[in-house]
């Protein structure tokens, strides 16, 4: 079916399933991305677990709170959650004052390198402009955490008029109202990182098939032809549902061995959750991989077309 979809797609237009069977058929491709996120992020989280070590009654604390937590109390959900805060915050916080700027320095560093190698064996007419995709990863990881504080905002908006307020004038919070703030809310701040995050990730490609600075390579994609800006926005929004698509899988792949659990050991049951954890980190980096193909062939097609359109015009006149 993928095959048939492939020869089906219009040849001027390259497609999100070409670029699927494109990487699927080099394995190398996605080899490389695993392994510099993998060897970045193991021993940097192994570190930060042995730092947090000491960290035993919190462990307590949070199963106790996952166990009574209900969403039909959130007054009590959100007091047991503070508390949780209140207990752990003083051994995170020195941990997470070194943690965080060393994992986003080792992790730009880690994403230059190995990005850089894998898109230039994919395409060795690629410019290796190593120090201006650092720049540009450093660029896209502050709007990634600005868009998760603005996420943990609406949250917190949400439970303030939902359930604090109502609580303060001695009312019972308002579960339909919470439900649907959270939902809404969540939806519009996926969909506005959808429509804009193409900008980065089409600078970084910018820079390394033409060669250009940072400030040039943003600039060229924010003034990007309109055809290929609709082309970027609807692959972000096919990733978008990708990625909510392999969460649903890995949560529905989770339970299916619950109904057995009477008979079944906790040993298989750890090693069931944990391959299922492995198998959605690697196609999460799979489709990671085509995102970044399908947006360069996008590039490519797009230059090529602007190129043609320019000498046939030279002819004419």
């Amino acid at each position: 079916m993928v095959a048939k979809l492939y020869h089906s797609a219009p040849a001027g237009r390259p497609s999100f399933v070409q670029a699927m069977v494109e990487v699927w058929r080099r394995p190398s491709l996605t080899g490389i991305e695993v392994l510099w996120r993998w060897g970045v992020c193991i021993p940097l989280l192994y570190a930060a677990l042995v730092a947090l070590g000491s960290l035993n009654e919190g462990v307590q604390l949070i199963t106790s709170w996952f166990r009574s937590m209900t969403v039909f109390k959130p007054v009590e959900a959100i007091d047991g959650l503070h508390q949780i805060g209140v207990v752990l915050w003083p051994t995170i916080e020195p941990v997470a004052i070194w943690f965080m700027p060393a994992f986003a320095l080792v992790w730009v560093v880690s994403a230059a390198l190995g990005r850089t190698l894998w898109l230039r064996r994919y395409d060795p007419s690629l410019k290796s402009r190593m120090p201006t995709y650092a720049l540009l990863m450093l660029l896209k990881l502050s709007k990634l955490v600005a868009t998760l504080g603005t996420w943990v905002g609406c949250w917190a908006l949400a439970l303030r008029v939902a359930v604090a307020i109502p609580v303060e004038r001695h009312e019972e919070p308002n579960l339909v109202l919470l439900a649907a703030m959270m939902i809404g809310l969540t939806l519009l701040v996926f969909v506005v990182r959808s429509l804009t995050s193409w900008i980065v990730h089409l600078a970084t490609l910018i820079a390394m098939v033409r060669n250009v600075s940072v400030r040039k390579s943003i600039v060229m994609a924010i003034r990007a032809p309109k055809a290929l800006r609709s082309q970027l926005i609807e692959v972000n929004l096919i990733m978008g549902i990708v990625k909510v698509a392999l969460l649903v899988l890995a949560l529905v792949f989770s339970a299916c061995p619950l109904p057995f659990s009477s008979v079944e050991t906790q040993e298989f049951l750890t090693n069931w959750w944990i391959g299922v954890g492995v198998w959605w980190l690697l196609a999460s980096d799979y489709f990671h991989v085509v995102r970044s193909v399908a947006v360069l062939r996008l590039l490519k097609a797009s230059d090529s077309s602007a190129a043609i359109q320019t000498s046939g015009g030279n002819s004419a006149s």
